[in-house]
């Protein structure tokens, strides 16, 4: 899909070209190119909000928030349930938000997997509130980050307390 332009100004969650994938779910070999740009938490290029499965998704282009959105990543917002899992997916381009910013997932909450993916391009949190990471900003609740990278920049205008190159701020398990 190309030319994909989102630009939500209603505060309400999960933004993306799917706005929640359901447990049952699953997105598969997709390719997007074009610009996320929500007002609201959860926002991602696939999809705001993933309780299901995300293989092998590339997102091209931007996704970002307006007035202090959390939770944005290039692919998934928010990866939030037992079982729900990002795998083989990449972002290239820019993300931006205010916290929870990742470059893949912006959180991996809840038993969730982030696998084998990857982010090449820049992200930027714009507030001094944590975290932001270069494939995942926040990681918590027993979720997984495994085998995946960043190429490029993690940058913040305000000194973020949590910032990392592939992790923002870990609380589950990385490898």
């Amino acid at each position: 899909i190309t030319g994909l332009y989102i630009n939500k100004t209603v505060n309400i969650p999960n933004h993306g070209l799917f706005g929640h994938i359901g447990a049952a779910g699953a997105v598969k070999n997709l390719r997007l190119s074009g610009s996320v740009v929500a007002y609201g938490s959860a926002v991602g290029g696939v999809a705001g909000l993933n309780h299901g499965a995300v293989t092998n998704c590339i997102m091209t282009g931007s996704v970002g928030s307006v007035d202090k959105a959390n939770c944005v990543g290039g692919v998934v917002g928010v990866n939030d349930f037992a079982g729900a899992k990002v795998v083989n997916s990449a972002m290239t381009g820019s993300v931006s938000g205010t916290y929870d910013v990742g470059g893949v997932v912006g959180k991996n909450a809840n038993g969730s997997k982030v696998a084998n993916s990857a982010m090449t391009g820049s992200v930027v949190v714009s507030a001094n509130i944590d975290p932001v990471g270069g494939v995942v900003g926040r990681n918590i609740g027993g979720s997984v980050v495994a085998d995946s990278a960043m190429t490029g920049s993690v940058d913040d205008d305000n000194i973020a307390l949590a910032h990392g190159g592939v992790l923002g701020k870990n609380e589950g398990d990385a490898s």
